[in-house]
C-alpha cells in the first residue's frame, strides 16, 4: 500500500474538498486547535490521561465548528466524539481516536449505543456513520508517516514514510480503518486526519491509493484545521465522499422486503433474507438504482431504471485499493425476488466490461452462466437543467498523482441467479457433477465465443440450488481472443487466484497464458475440495480417531494439534510462494509442479469407512491427465519467462554489465534508460529503478512452447467426467461417500508475517515447533467473502487478507442473535455454509498466504478465572483505578483458532486443584484518582453524591453501560 500513497500541498485536499473557508466574522466564533501545541509539551502523567485530554481538545474546538457550519448553512448538523474507549461489538474492535457522525436519527442510535444520553463528547464507534475519522499521536510516538520533531517548518526532502517495524504497523491501522469505512459504507472516497502533538496531516483515500498532505502546525497555519473541517461539515454528502447513487429505502419498500416470502422449498433465500435484516445497527439497509439490462433485441423504449434494498455483504475483498469486489444478495423492489448484487471498481484498461462479456456469451448461446438483469457503470447523477450528456462515470483521483496505479471506475452487475457456494456440496458426486457443468460453460464460452475466463478457483464455482448444476460466474478477468494480440492490461503475471492457477504459469508468471493454464484450475479445485472434506493418510486423528463423532471444541483442538503435517501438505501444495524481489513477480508451487509433472498427488483418499475413495481414484486419472500434458513441454524454451532472470540481470548491472547487454541476453528486459522516473513525491520511487516485463498474452502462442497435449482443449477432461459421472456403479459410489468434517477448521495457517490485533499490535511471535515446521499463526476461516459470519451462541469468524505489502487485513461481521440455523440438508458444512466464499481474488501476487477454514457454529470458549482484586487482569494499565476493585475492560474481539487451554484440559484427567495461596494483609486503599472514573458517565451518580452527575466529561474514559 506505501507504493500507492503521495504527497500532495494542503491546497490539494482543499480543492479535492471544494467548498468554501470561514469568513474573518465566522471565524471569531469558532476555537482555533493552539491547545494541542500546549498538551504536546507536556512530558508529565500516563499515556491515557494525555491521550484524553487531546481527545476533550480537539472535540471542544471541532464542536464549535459543527454549531458554526450549522448555523451557516442549511445541511444537517454534525458531531465530533471521541471513540477511541468504546468499539461498535464485541466482534469488531477496530476504533478510531475520534469520529465525526451526522445526528440524524439512526446515525444518534449508532453511536450512543447504550451510553447515556447527557455524554458530550464521547461516543461509540459506529462504522455505518462516520463521515471522516482522526488518529491521534503522542509527539515521539510511532505514527507511520514523517513529522517535524520540533515546532520548525519541515524539511523540504523530508520523507514521506518512515521505516521501522512500530511505523509499519501505524500505517497498517491507518489503511484498516480507511478500508473498513469504505467497506462497510457507500463511498466514493474518504478524508481522514492524522495529528502527532501540534501537527497535522490530512488524507484523502479512494480505490487508486491516498493523497496525503504536508504537514501543517496548528499555530503557524492557525485557521488551516478549522477551515479543512469547517468545509467539510458544509459540502454537500458527494463532496465529503458518501455516493449519491445510494440512498436510504423507502419505508414501503422496507415493509416489502420484510414481508417477501422465499419459496417453501428455498430454504437458502430465507436464510439469506434473515441475514440482510439482522444486525441493522452495524449493517443498515440502503437502496441503489441500476439501469435494465436487455439481453435480446432492445426495446422500443428504454425501460425505467430497477431499485434494488441491501443491506449487509455475503462476500467482499477487504482491501484498500483495487476492484475492491462487494457481493450482496438483495431485494428486487419492482420483481420481488432476491438477486446477487455485485459493487466493484474496474479497470479501465481492461477492454470489456463483465457486463459486455455476458451480453456476448448469452449472444453465442453459452450455457451455465448467470444471467444478468440489470446493472453498468455508476454514473454521477446529473444536476437540475443540465443535459445527459454532462453525466460522467465515478471514477478514482489519487491515480492522477500516482505513478504506479490505475485508473478505477465504478461498476455495478445484478444477476439473476443466487447460488449455493461450492464447499456446501454433501457428496462427491455432487461435487463432480456440479464442476463438470463449469467445464462445460468454460468450455462454450472458449469454442463459441472465443472468450478465456481466466480465474478458475472455488469461489467462481455455484451450484444451483434448485437442480445441483454448477454453473460458472466471474468473468470480470476474463479475456476475448479477439483481444489477446493487444497485450497485457496490468503487468503482473497470468490472472487467477493463487492456489488454484497453474504450476506452469506458478513457476512462469510471464510466459503467455494457454487455454491448458485455464484447464488445469479444475483438477485443483477438485483436488483442494478433496483435502478439504474428504478423508486421507494426513488427516488428524489418523484412521482411528473419527472426527464426526468428536464435539466442535474438541475436535478444533485436535485438528490443531495434529494438523502439522495437514498444514504443511496444504501450503506447500496450494500457498507455496515466493518473492523475485528485483523483478517484483512472484514464483511458487513447487509441490504443485511435482505433481503435475510426476503425475502423483502424495497423498491417499479413504472414504470415511476406510475403503479406497472413488473421488481419489478420479483424481487419479486426472493427475495422469496432467502428466501427459507437461511431457509434451519444452521447458528450456519457457526460460525466458522466469522473472528470476530480472534479478540476475540486475547482478550484471551491478558488476557494470551494460542495459544494451542486458538487453541482447534478454531482449524482453527493457533498458532502464527507457523507464519514466516517478516523481520525487513518488513514495516507493525505487520502483521505478526496476526493470519491467509485461507478459504475453495470446494463448495461441501456447503451441510453440508445448505440443497438443491432453490440456490443450477440453475434451479429454470432458472425457473423463463424463466417463465417470455416466457410469451407474461409479456414481452410486460417488453419492455414498459423503463428505467428513471440514479439515481446514481448527487447521493453523502459516503466514510470514507476525499475527496481528485490528490496532496493530503483536499477539505472539513467529517461531518453530519441534518438528522444525514454522510455528503456525491463529487459524482463520474461509466463510463469508471476506467477512465472517457466527450463530447463535457461537464466537466470531474471522477472514483474513495479506495484502501487497505482508499487511494482514481482517474483516469481521457480527450477526444478530436471531439468525436461524439452518437444516442439515443444505450441507454438512453447517448453518453458514451458504456464506463461505473462496479467498479474495485480484491485487497480483501476494507475499504470503493465509490457509482458509469454513465457518461453522463455534461454541464460545469457557470463561477465564476472575481476575484478582485490584486492577483487572489485562488491562492496559491506562490509570489508576480503585483498589479493591477491577477495572471493566472492553470485550476482547473473539478469535476462532485458540481454543482456550482451558478446553484442551478436557482431553486429559482432570487434575486436583491446586490449593489457594495464603492471602496477605490488606495494604492500605490507594487514594482514587479522578481522571480515571472510568465508571462516571455510565453508571449515573454515586449514592449521596449530588454533583456526580455533572462531572466534567473528561472524567470519563470509558462510556459503556454495565
Amino acid at each position: 500500500m506505501e507504493r500507492k500513497v503521495v504527497q500532495v500541498d494542503l491546497s490539494v485536499i482543499f480543492d479535492c474538498i471544494g467548498g468554501r473557508d470561514m469568513t474573518e466574522e465566522e471565524s471569531k466564533r469558532v476555537k482555533d486547535f493552539r491547545s494541542l501545541a500546549t498538551l504536546s509539551k507536556i512530558k508529565r502523567g500516563g499515556k491515557l490521561k494525555l491521550e484524553k485530554r487531546f481527545y476533550a481538545a480537539i472535540c471542544r474546538a471541532g464542536s464549535t465548528v459543527t454549531e458554526l457550519a450549522h448555523a451557516v448553512t442549511e445541511h444537517p448538523k454534525y458531531v465530533i466524539k471521541a471513540t477511541a474507549c468504546l468499539a461498535e461489538s464485541a466482534v469488531n474492535d477496530m476504533r478510531p481516536d475520534i469520529c465525526a457522525y451526522p445526528t440524524h436519527d439512526e446515525a444518534y442510535r449508532a453511536y450512543m449505543h447504550k451510553m447515556r444520553s447527557d455524554v458530550t463528547y464521547y461516543g461509540r464507534c459506529a462504522w455505518p456513520w462516520i463521515t471522516f475519522w482522526m488518529e491521534v499521536k503522542r509527539r515521539g510516538e510511532a505514527t507511520g508517516f514523517s513529522f517535524p520533531a520540533d515546532d520548525d517548518e519541515p524539511p523540504a526532502d523530508a520523507p514521506l514514510v518512515l521505516p521501522g517495524e512500530d511505523n509499519t504497523r501505524a500505517r497498517a491501522q491507518l489503511f484498516k480503518y480507511a478500508a473498513e469505512a469504505l467497506l462497510r459504507q457507500q463511498r466514493t472516497h474518504l478524508f481522514a486526519f492524522l495529528i502527532a502533538g501540534p501537527w497535522v496531516r490530512a488524507f484523502r483515500f479512494d480505490r487508486a491509493g491516498a493523497l496525503v498532505s504536508r504537514p501543517f502546525h496548528v499555530l503557524r497555519a492557525r485557521w488551516a484545521f478549522p477551515n479543512l473541517l469547517f468545509r467539510l461539515f458544509t459540502v454537500p454528502p458527494p463532496r465529503q465522499g458518501f455516493d449519491p447513487t445510494a440512498t436510504a429505502p423507502a419505508a414501503d419498500e422496507v415493509a416489502a422486503l420484510e414481508a417477501f416470502a422465499p419459496p417453501d422449498d428455498s430454504e437458502l433465500l430465507r436464510y439469506y433474507k434473515t441475514w440482510m435484516l439482522a444486525d441493522r445497527r452495524c449493517y443498515p439497509l440502503f437502496k441503489v438504482v441500476c439501469p435494465v439490462v436487455h439481453l435480446g433485441a432492445p426495446p422500443a423504449a428504454a425501460p425505467a431504471p430497477r431499485a434494488f434494498v441491501l443491506g449487509r455483504p455475503i462476500a467482499c475483498h477487504y482491501s484498500l485499493t483495487g476492484r475492491c469486489t462487494r457481493g450482496y444478495v438483495a431485494y428486487d423492489v419492482a420483481g420481488d425476488r432476491l438477486v446477487f448484487f455485485k459493487d466493484q471498481w474496474r479497470a479501465p484498461a481492461r477492454r470489456h466490461t463483465e457486463l459486455e462479456v455476458y451480453r456476448h456469451l448469452h449472444a453465442n448461446a453459452v450455457q451455465f452462466i448467470a444471467t444478468p438483469v440489470a446493472g453498468g457503470d455508476v454514473v454521477e447523477p446529473v444536476a437540475e437543467g443540465e443535459d445527459d450528456g454532462f453525466a460522467v462515470p465515478q471514477e478514482t483521483l489519487a491515480h492522477r498523482y500516482i505513478a504506479c496505479t490505475a485508473r478505477r471506475i465504478h461498476t455495478r452487475l445484478v444477476t439473476k441467479e443466487v447460488g449455493r457456494v461450492l464447499e456446501d456440496y454433501t457428496n462427491a458426486h455432487e461435487l463432480l457433477n456440479a464442476i463438470s457443468y463449469a467445464l462445460l460453460a468454460h468450455q462454450q464460452a472458449w469454442e463459441k465465443a472465443g472468450v478465456l475466463h481466466r480465474d478458475i478457483s472455488i469461489g467462481n464455482i455455484m451450484i444451483e440450488p434448485s437442480t445441483g448444476k454448477g454453473f460458472l460466474n466471474d468473468w470480470d478477468l476474463s479475456r476475448l481472443s479477439s483481444d489477446f494480440d493487444k497485450g497485457a492490461s496490468e503487468p503482473m503475471g497470468i490472472s487467477g487466484t493463487w492456489p488454484f492457477k497453474s504450476a506452469l504459469s506458478l513457476r512462469y508468471p510471464l510466459k503467455p497464458p494457454a487455454v491448458s493454464d485455464d484447464i488445469e484450475p479444475f483438477v485443483y479445485v477438485i483436488f483442494y475440495m478433496a483435502v478439504r472434506f474428504h478423508r486421507h493418510n494426513y488427516s488428524p486423528g489418523g484412521r482411528t480417531l473419527d472426527l464426526r463423532e468428536l464435539e466442535e471444541d474438541i475436535r478444533r483442538q485436535v485438528i490443531a494439534e495434529q494438523g502439522d503435517g495437514l498444514s504443511k501438505f496444504v501450503h506447500d501444495f496450494f500457498y507455496d510462494e515466493r518473492l523475485c524481489i528485483d523483478s517484483g513477480f512472484s514464483k511458487g508451487g513447487n509441490a504443485k509442479w511435482d505433481a503435475a509433472n510426476s503425475g502423483t498427488m502424495n497423498i491417499q483418499f479413504t472414504t470415511n469407512d476406510g475403503k479406497p475413495s472413488q473421488l481419489g481414484l478420479f483424481l487419479k486419472d486426472a493427475f495422469a491427465k496432467l502428466k501427459e500434458q507437461y511431457a509434451t513441454i519444452d521447458f528450456k524454451s519457457l526460460d525466458k519467462y522466469d522473472p528470476e532472470l530480472l534479478d540476475k540481470a540486475d547482478d550484471n548491472a551491478e558488476s557494470g554489465v551494460s542495459d544494451a547487454a542486458k538487453a541482447q541476453d534478454n531482449p524482453d528486459v527493457r533498458p532502464k534508460s527507457t523507464l519514466v522516473k516517478a516523481p520525487s513525491a513518488f513514495v516507493d520511487a525505487g520502483m521505478a529503478d526496476r526493470p519491467r516485463v509485461r507478459p504475453t498474452t495470446d494463448p495461441r502462442l501456447q503451441t510453440r512452447l508445448t505440443g497438443p497435449g491432453p490440456l490443450t482443449t477440453h475434451e479429454k477432461l470432458v472425457d473423463l467426467f463424463y466417463w465417470w459421472l455416466t457410469d451407474p456403479e461409479k456414481v452410486e459410489a460417488l453419492q455414498a461417500e459423503v463428505k467428513y468434517v471440514d479439515q481446514f477448521r481448527g487447521l493453523s495457517a502459516f503466514t510470514s508475517t507476525r499475527t496481528k490485533n485490528a490496532t496493530g499490535r503483536k499477539k505472539r511471535k513467529a517461531g518453530v515447533n519441534a518438528n522444525g515446521t514454522p510455528k503456525f499463526t491463529e487459524d482463520v476461516a474461509s466463510g463469508a467473502p471476506d467477512s465472517s459470519t457466527t450463530q447463535p451462541g457461537g464466537t466470531h469468524a474471522k477472514r483474513v487478507r495479506i495484502d501487497e505489502n505482508g499487511v494482514t487485513y481482517y474483516t469481521r461481521v457480527d450477526p444478530s442473535d436471531e439468525l436461524p440455523r439452518l437444516s442439515p440438508g443444505l450441507g454438512a458444512a453447517g448453518p453458514a455454509a451458504p456464506l463461505e466464499y473462496a479467498p479474495a481474488r485480484g491485487g497480483g501476487p501476494r507475499r504470503s498466504r493465509r490457509l482458509m477454514e469454513s465457518n461453522e457454529n463455534v461454541q464460545p470458549p469457557p470463561p477465564a478465572a476472575a481476575p484478582p482484586r485490584g486492577r483487572a487482569a489485562g488491562t492496559r494499565g491506562r490509570g489508576k483505578g480503585r483498589a479493591g476493585t477491577t477495572r471493566a475492560q472492553p470485550p476482547a474481539a473473539p478469535v476462532l483458532p485458540a481454543v482456550p487451554e482451558e478446553t484442551s484440559e478436557t482431553l486429559v484427567a482432570a487434575s486436583p486443584p491446586e490449593p489457594a495461596p495464603r492471602r496477605k494483609a490488606a495494604l492500605p486503599k490507594e487514594k482514587p484518582v479522578k481522571s480515571a472514573k472510568i465508571r462516571a458517565a455510565t453508571r449515573g451518580p454515586a449514592k449521596g453524591s449530588a454533583k456526580a452527575a455533572e462531572a466534567p466529561v473528561r472524567r470519563s474514559s470509558r462510556l459503556a453501560n454495565k
